[in-house]
């Protein structure tokens, strides 16, 4: 194996671990920011809920 055939793949890995770490947390970070803005948080939808999301409860066994 040559040099040469490992740069593709060091490429490719560089795209992916980019890719992970930084695209995507990025693209949560806007679309939640644009949710929030738009007021379509579930704490914004209806404030008077109940929220469960807090796990498992006494009452769901």
């Amino acid at each position: 194996m040559k040099w040469v055939n490992l740069i593709p793949l060091l490429i490719f890995t560089a795209l992916i671990v980019g890719v992970i770490f930084v695209v995507r947390p990025r693209a949560r970070r806007s679309r939640h920011a644009a949710w929030e803005k738009a007021g379509l948080l579930p704490h914004q939808v209806d404030p008077d809920s109940v929220r469960n999301d807090d796990g498992p409860t006494d009452d769901d066994n």
